[in-house]
C-alpha cells in the first residue's frame, strides 16, 4: 500500500471494522463522531455501514482528491470540510446540529513534523510539546509526531465537550499523550489500547496500536492507568504512567558520543598490533586522541571495550583546526575522508566546526560511568570504569550517569537495578519501541540519592 507526499496510508476496510467492534466493546454509543484528517472516508463509511443511528458525522480533510472522494462516497450523510486541521478552531469552526456523545476517530498520518518536512508537506504551526529550547530542539528532540499533535489540538480545544479520542497510532503518541493528560490535569477515564501488526495493514515497522482514550469532566493531577490488551484470549494487562510529583529532575543523563561515521570513527585492533576501520583500512593515528569504546550491545551483555573511537573534539565547540598541530597524523586522515564527514545528513553538525562530534565534554572523560543500553527492552545498569588508563566512552546509543568515585557508581547502579525502579522503567517504556530506554524516560525516575557518607573517595579495585 502506498503512501503520499503527506505520508498517510488510507485505512483498510478490514482494520476499520475490527477498530469499531473494539469501541463499541467498551463505550458509546456516541451521536457525533469527528474523523480529522479523514483521507478518502473508510472510517466514517465504516461508521455508516456498522452502526446503527441517528448519526452526525463531521471529518476534514486538507488534501482536496482525498476530500472530494470522501465526500462522493459519504453523500448527504457527513460533512467532510475541506481544510488544514491546524487552521481550525474545533470548538469553534465546526457546527453540530447535535449535543449528544463526541468520538473523535481517525488515522492520522504516522510521521513527524520532521519527516513531513522532507516530503515537502505542511507541518503544523504548533508550541513544543516538550518545551525544549537550544541544543535539545536542533538535535532532534523537540521532534513531534503528527499523531501526537492532532490529539493534543483534540485536547485542548474539544476537552469541555468530554470527548472519546479513538484513533490509530504508535506507541510513543500514546506514552506522550498520556504524560501530557496527567502533566495538564485532564481527567482521563479508562484509557486502553489494542496492539496491532502495522506491518500487516501498511507495511511499516512500528509498535503501533488502537488507542482509547476517553476524557472526563474537570481536572485532576493523578497517575493514569492505561490497559493493554494482549489480544483474544490472552488477557489484560495495566501499565502505569508516572505520578508527575515523583519526576526526578536535575538528573544529569548523559547520551555518549554522536559522531555518525563509524566506519571511520570507530576503530578495532588488528594482530601484530595498531588499528583499522571498519572500511579495513590501516589507521595510525595519535594515541592521545584514541579512547575505549563501549557499544550498546558491549554494555548489555558486560563486556570490556574491543574497539577504540577516535576524539576531535573534548568539548563542543572545539575548533577541530587546532588539530593539524596537535594531531597531524588525525588531521591528515580525517582530511581524506572529509566527503564521508560532509554527506553526514542531522542538522546538529551545520554551522560545526569541520569533523565535529557531540556528546563531549568534561562528563565524558569522568573515570566512572553508571551506564544502561538504549536499544535493549531490559535495563542493565552497570558501572563502567577505566579501560587501560583512559575513561571508557559509550556510543550515542546508551546513557549514563558520570560519577566520581567508584563507590558513588556502585551505589547508584543498586538503586537503579533496584525492583522499585525496574517497576517505574517498565511503566514508562513503550512497548516495541526501537530504542525502548531514552533520556526522557531515564530523567523521568524516581530513585534515592547515595549517602554522602559512602562517597568518600573510594576507588574500584584493581
Amino acid at each position: 500500500m502506498s503512501t503520499d507526499r503527506f505520508g498517510d496510508f488510507q485505512t483498510p476496510p478490514a482494520l476499520v471494522a475490527a477498530v469499531l467492534d473494539c469501541l463499541r466493546s467498551v463505550g458509546g454509543p456516541w451521536r457525533r463522531i469527528l474523523e480529522p484528517t479523514c483521507g478518502q472516508g473508510n472510517f466514517l463509511l465504516g461508521v455508516l455501514e456498522r452502526w446503527a443511528g441517528p448519526l452526525e458525522l463531521q471529518a476534514v480533510e486538507l488534501q482536496a482528491h482525498h476530500c472530494d472522494a470522501a465526500r462522493r462516497r459519504l453523500g448527504p450523510l457527513a460533512t467532510v470540510h475541506s481544510a488544514d486541521l491546524f487552521a481550525l478552531d474545533l470548538a469553534r469552526d465546526l457546527h453540530w446540529q447535535s449535543d449528544g456523545p463526541l468520538l473523535v476517530l481517525g488515522n492520522p498520518p504516522w510521521v513527524t513534523s520532521a519527516a513531513l518536512g522532507r516530503l515537502g508537506a505542511a507541518t503544523p504551526q504548533k508550541d513544543n510539546p516538550h518545551r525544549l529550547r537550544g541544543l535539545a530542539a536542533v538535535t532532534g528532540s523537540a521532534n513531534f509526531d503528527f499523531a501526537e499533535a492532532v490529539v493534543l489540538k483534540i485536547l485542548r480545544e474539544l476537552a469541555d465537550q468530554t470527548p472519546t479520542v479513538a484513533m490509530l497510532c504508535k506507541f510513543s503518541v500514546v506514552r506522550s499523550v498520556l504524560a501530557y493528560c496527567a502533566r495538564e490535569g485532564i481527567a482521563v477515564e479508562g484509557a486502553r489500547v489494542w496492539p496491532i501488526d502495522a506491518r500487516q495493514y501498511f507495511k511499516a515497522s512500528v509498535a503501533a496500536c488502537l488507542f482509547y482514550l476517553p476524557v472526563g469532566q474537570g481536572r485532576v493531577r493523578r497517575e493514569i492507568p492505561l490497559l493493554i490488551h494482549d489480544g483474544p484470549g490472552a488477557g489484560e494487562r495495566v501499565q502505569w504512567i508516572a505520578e508527575p510529583s515523583a519526576i526526578a529532575s536535575g538528573r544529569g543523563w548523559r547520551q555518549g558520543i554522536k559522531h555518525d561515521a563509524a566506519a571511520l570513527m570507530e576503530l578495532i585492533p588488528v594482530a601484530g598490533g595498531g588499528f583499522a576501520n571498519r572500511r579495513g583500512e590501516s589507521v595510525a593515528v595519535e594515541e592521545s586522541h584514541l579512547y575505549p569504546l563501549l557499544k550498546a550491545s558491549d554494555l548489555f551483555h558486560g563486556r570490556p571495550p574491543t574497539r577504540r573511537v577516535l576524539l576531535t573534539q573534548r568539548r563542543l565547540g572545539d575548533d577541530t583546526r587546532q588539530l593539524a598541530t596537535d594531531a597531524p597524523r588525525l588531521w591528515a586522515y580525517l582530511n581524506r575522508h572529509a566527503d564521508a564527514f560532509a554527506a553526514r545528513r542531522s542538522s546538529v553538525y551545520a554551522n560545526r566546526p569541520p569533523f565535529a562530534m557531540f556528546g563531549v565534554g568534561d562528563y565524558a572523560f569522568t573515570p566512572y560511568k553508571v551506564c544502561v543500553s538504549g536499544l535493549h527492552p531490559e535495563p542493565r545498569f552497570r558501572v563502567v570504569t577505566p579501560h587501560d588508563d583512559q575513561p571508557t566512552l559509550l556510543d550515542d546509543t546508551s546513557y549514563y550517569l558520570p560519577c566520581a568515585t567508584f563507590t558513588a557508581a556502585e551505589h547508584l547502579a543498586s538503586a537503579l537495578n533496584s525492583p522499585a525502579v525496574q517497576a517505574q522503567i517498565h511503566s514508562l517504556r513503550i512497548p516495541g519501541a526501537k530504542r525502548p530506554i531514552t533520556k526522557r524516560l531515564l530523567e523521568q525516575l524516581a530513585f534515592p540519592e547515595p549517602e554522602v557518607e559512602s562517597l568518600s573517595g573510594n576507588s574500584h579495585p584493581q
